[in-house]
């Protein structure tokens, strides 16, 4: 029997993993297995994907214990003891076994990528989960204790997402813009640009009705929407986000409103300040881990700032006549401009401050599309 593994750990995979097991449902002699460990700053009901996946093995939390309870499951889902997982004995009665991660950086996606390159007949394969698919200088840093503690348990992780050697299969939307470390003797494939599939996002009409709210409030104005990212964990302070966005509505407020669309991890009350008549935060309350990118079209910005957050792009290859700013430099972040280079002539500007954005904006800048395509759906599916 073959099964196809998905590791998650973000509403990002899980809705890409949805795509996936519904597409490939009509598969003879397929299992689909959804691994989910929950990042989010708030708990996600699986209830109603439940039937996308033959099972879901939820993990979420295994950590947030009382510290001898936290080694042992460090140790059992991050460790040397994987094979006692949950996960493990869930795998391993399955002839073929074909894993699907975003992120070998992921602790628990890193022993489990170790785990199935061990396994008779299995097979690795990276999706992108976003910008830091493409990236090389996202290594994690440790203390010493850390580093120690880890040792002791086993726990391993990559230097950048794709670096681990058992990856053979990596599917991103742009192959041209992977950097060849990450492409070499790799099959590489184009991926299906999930938002572009009409019949999937009908999928979620029903949860529009609050963002047509928000446009309606701000009814007769332009939007600039800003894309929330949990920059605190970069060393980034709130109040640096918070001037910026204050900053922005300064500036741009006559003409436009600012509606914030949160990352699922930032936390829950982080704008409440800076929120009035022409601040407004986009509010799906328990559906909150939703993608950006299935709001984008009711939403229309005319501007998207960001620090570099990969929703900025998907939106724009949706056809959203929109212009991109990334900030990530105005919070001093540094993040690999190769990429960015590469697209100096697309609808995107990398930023300084809030004179270099008043440029950008003055200028004007051109299109970037993405084509939708099954080439990812037909190599997932055929395979054992």
């Amino acid at each position: 029997m073959r099964v196809i593994v998905f590791s998650c750990f973000t509403p990002y995979h899980l809705i890409n993993s949805i795509y996936y097991a519904t597409s490939l449902q009509q598969a003879k002699n397929l299992k689909m297995v959804l691994v989910w460990n929950n990042k989010s700053s708030r708990s996600i009901n699986l209830d109603v994907f439940k039937n996308c996946f033959d099972t879901t093995i939820d993990i979420s939390g295994f950590d947030e214990t009382n510290i001898r309870r936290k080694v042992v499951n460090q140790s059992v889902y991050m460790g040397r003891f994987f094979g006692l997982s949950s996960i493990a004995k869930a795998i391993n009665k399955y002839d073929s076994v074909r894993l699907v991660c975003f992120s070998d950086q992921d602790f628990v996606t890193h022993r489990l990528v170790e785990y199935v390159s061990g396994m008779n007949d299995s097979e690795i394969v990276l999706v992108e989960e976003g910008m830091s698919t493409y990236l090389t200088n996202t290594e994690y840093h440790f203390s010493v204790l850390k580093r120690i503690y880890y040792k002791i348990l086993g726990i391993r992780t990559e230097k950048f997402i794709g670096a681990n050697m058992h990856i053979k299969t990596v599917i991103v939307k742009h192959p041209e813009d992977m950097p060849v470390v990450k492409t070499h003797d790799r099959k590489i494939i184009r991926q299906n640009n999930i938002f572009a599939d009409d019949n999937w996002v009908k999928k979620f009409n029903g949860l529009i009705g609050g963002i047509e709210n928000i446009v309606q409030m701000h009814k007769g104005k332009k939007i600039i929407l800003w894309i929330g990212q949990p920059l605190i964990e970069l060393g980034v302070p709130d109040e640096k986000e918070l001037q910026f966005l204050v900053e922005i509505n300064n500036k741009f407020g006559t003409e436009y409103s600012i509606v914030i669309k949160k990352h699922p991890r930032e936390a829950e009350d982080k704008y409440k300040s800076i929120l009035g008549d022409n601040i407004s935060e986009v509010d799906l309350g328990d559906l909150f881990w939703i993608p950006l990118e299935f709001l984008g079209t009711v939403l229309c910005p005319q501007i998207i700032v960001t620090a570099f957050s990969t929703a900025a792009l998907n939106l724009l290859e949706l056809g959203i006549d929109s212009n991109a700013y990334f900030c990530y430099k105005a919070f001093g972040l540094n993040v690999d401009s190769e990429f960015f280079d590469k697209h100096k002539e697309d609808n995107i500007c990398v930023i300084n401050s809030m004179a270099e954005m008043e440029q950008c904006h003055k200028k004007g800048i051109s299109k970037r599309i993405c084509t939708n395509m099954n080439a990812d759906i037909e190599y997932l599916e055929i395979f054992g």
